[in-house]
């Protein structure tokens, strides 16, 4: 199996991932591989290599060889009195329209350690940045916040630099300029240094960082060197990483307003691992006994959550109050908890002066009866009063297919304006107003919802169609 590399964009931090299995089509979607984090995330060495400075003063001789930065055997740099750099060796000035300018070099903005570089001529490199010379190279410019290194990349010698300017003066103001370049390898760690006879280099080794997943990590340093009887030296590293559990609350307080004795309300808090390691919940409290808890799961990898069921079911008549608390493995804080308050409310209670009414009435006539509705119960009472008329008239119409639309049958005459019926095609149609041809989509005077008639208030009218 080939290998991919897996960028983390959030972490800046690259992965070598290894698939093993992937289950095909619609198999259920499983998969499975390994994952390993690349040396650059977590070793960072410093006091490498002091660099190079070049500066070229305004108006200085660009012919002069003493005016060049000479970087290998047939590359250069330098720059006229205005305008871009060129490659002295082979260039006769600087070019906006040539691909290799300099001559003999590749550049792309921002240090070469950067995975995602676009490597092209130095002029066009500098606009990756968004701005031009004068904003991106200059280091005083006011404003300007976006860094000022670029990578380059010897061609013919496989070679790569990061420059760091200081200084680019302007508009042809004297072509002045300054830098310093440090060699690195591709990946942009420094690769070059030199001892004189009798001294001594300190290097900084930073190890880890806030990306790093808990774990074990190795790597060998491998310090090539001039030395004949020793040209190779290999330091191994090792780093545990020793993970890092963190518990946060969603809210650390719960309020359930009122509520009548006999009923419940339920609310919620998320429990999140925002830590590299993983969370053990090992307790979750009440000290209130009409507040209960529930909890979905109590083990918690990194950046996983998960939810916490608080209800309240009240049995004392007033405002109570209680605490949650929840205990973990978070080093920092092992104890959290969330403050609960809640008001009780002894229910009303209806009662009706009659269960019934039967009342026979003549089609023309109308008659009045009355009925009392009491509340026995110490608190307000809401109530409100529909009708659900159950001995209403149900009427089931059919058309049959190729049934005439024009006859009487086969229309379901609602009423004295609204005939509904069906072509031998099409939707429905009102056949006072409209044809099967015409394609209707309302039928005419009527609007459609899809749902039950009790929840009518809820529902949501439109055409038929």
């Amino acid at each position: 199996n080939i290998p991919m590399v897996l960028h983390d964009l959030y972490e800046d931090v690259y992965y070598e991932v290894q698939f093993l299995s992937w289950s095909m089509s619609a198999s259920g979607g499983g998969f499975s591989y390994t994952r390993s984090a690349g040396t650059t995330g977590w070793i960072n060495v410093t006091g490498f290599d002091n660099g190079t400075f070049f500066e070229k003063a305004d108006y200085a001789d660009y012919t002069d060889s003493t005016n060049w930065d000479i970087v290998a055997d047939s590359v250069a740099i330098t720059r006229a009195d205005s305008e871009g750099l060129f490659n002295p060796y082979t260039d006769t000035g600087f070019s906006h329209w040539t691909d290799a300018m300099p001559a003999g070099t590749e550049w792309a903005w921002g240090a070469t350690e950067e995975d995602d570089q676009d490597y092209t001529s130095w002029y066009n490199a500098v606009y990756q940045s968004g701005w031009g010379p004068a904003y991106a190279l200059e280091s005083s410019m006011e404003g300007y916040t976006d860094g000022h290194t670029m990578s380059m990349h010897l061609i013919e010698e496989d070679l790569y630099y990061d420059v760091e300017f200081h200084d680019w003066t302007c508009c042809a103001g004297g072509g002045g300029f300054s830098y310093t370049r440090y060699q690195v390898s591709p990946d942009g760690i420094s690769i070059e240094n030199t001892l004189s006879a009798n001294s001594s280099d300190t290097l900084t080794i930073i190890l880890g960082g806030s990306s790093l997943s808990p774990g074990e990590y190795s790597a060998e340093m491998i310090i090539g060197t001039s030395d004949t009887d020793t040209p190779e030296l290999v330091v191994d590293i090792d780093l545990t990483v020793i993970g890092t559990p963190v518990l946060v609350l969603s809210t650390d307080s719960l309020d359930y307003d009122s509520l009548f004795i006999g009923l419940e309300s339920l609310q919620f808090v998320e429990l999140l691992n925002s830590g590299n390691d993983l969370l053990t919940i090992t307790s979750v409290s009440s000290n209130n006994s009409e507040f209960q808890v529930s909890l979905e799961d109590d083990s918690l990898d990194a950046m996983e959550s998960t939810l916490l069921t608080v209800t309240y079911v009240p049995v004392t008549d007033g405002a109570i109050s209680g605490q949650i608390t929840i205990e973990s493995n978070d080093l920092t804080n092992p104890t959290l908890t969330v403050q609960l308050t809640a008001v009780g409310q002894v229910p009303p209670e209806i009662e009706l002066s009659v269960d019934s009414l039967e009342v026979f009435v003549s089609p023309e006539d109308s008659t009045t009866r009355y009925f009392t509705i009491s509340n026995t119960g110490p608190n307000n009472l809401v109530y409100n009063i529909s009708m659900d008329d159950i001995g209403s008239q149900t009427v089931t119409f059919t058309k049959e297919d190729w049934a005439d639309w024009t006859l009487p049958e086969n229309q379901d005459r609602v009423s004295d304006n609204l005939w509904i019926t069906r072509g031998d095609y099409n939707a429905l149609f009102n056949a006072i107003y409209e044809y099967p041809e015409d394609h209707p989509h309302g039928p005419e005077g009527t609007q459609w919802a899809v749902g039950p008639l009790e929840d009518i208030e809820m529902l949501w009218f439109d055409s038929f169609v």
